[in-house]
């Protein structure tokens, strides 16, 4: 039995290839009989720089679709919401609906525009001749840049002489306390006095 070895180039990407391969009907084998290929050259083909070219640029093309129509179909949504609200409930169900389609509705918010404008051709030429003529003014859309205040006094800061530290022989001594408990006057005689401690009689 003889094998046919095929190399694996890349053929041509015709529309006709290009589509049977986004189509997700067809399998790999098909794709292969029908345009006479084998598999390694079918892969390839997916390979190639001009299909992975042509695949994001049917992804941007997607993406770009559905961002165009998504305002039409956001009206078409609302109206069938409204033909919902409409309607006379008949069972629990369809009363459920009709609560959910308001509810959708009560909650629905228009999409965000964009605030910022590009500036049109005629104010960019403005603005690179007043550029020109006043090279400090700032670009349009750009905040302007607020000078900071220059301080005119040339007066020396007041200088204060620092701090002298209390000499601690003449520091007030600290109250005493009206709890704190004071030592009883003895009114013996001097000689009927027992010895203070430390001092020993002669």
């Amino acid at each position: 039995m003889h094998t046919q070895t095929h190399t694996a180039e890349s053929p041509e990407l015709t529309h006709e290839l290009f589509a049977d391969l986004l189509d997700h009907t067809l399998t790999t084998f098909h794709i292969c009989h029908k345009h006479n290929l084998a598999i390694d050259q079918l892969e390839a083909v997916a390979d190639s720089p001009a299909f992975q070219s042509a695949a994001r640029a049917l992804e941007r093309i997607h993406d770009a679709r559905a961002a165009a129509m998504l305002p039409e179909l956001r009206t078409r949504a609302l109206t069938q919401l409204a033909h919902i609200i409409d309607q006379t409930p008949t069972t629990p169900t369809h009363t459920e609906t009709v609560r959910r389609a308001t509810a959708t509705v009560l909650r629905w918010k228009p999409a965000p525009r964009p605030t910022t404008e590009e500036p049109t051709e005629q104010q960019t030429e403005k603005h690179t001749k007043n550029q020109a003529e006043n090279p400090t003014q700032d670009a349009p859309g750009q905040p302007h840049a607020q000078a900071e205040p220059t301080n005119t006094d040339t007066r020396p800061e007041p200088t204060h002489p620092p701090e002298s530290q209390p000499d601690p022989a003449h520091a007030p001594r600290p109250a005493t306390p009206l709890n704190a408990e004071t030592p009883e006057h003895d009114t013996r005689p001097q000689a009927d006095r027992p010895p203070s401690q430390g001092h020993q009689p002669e």
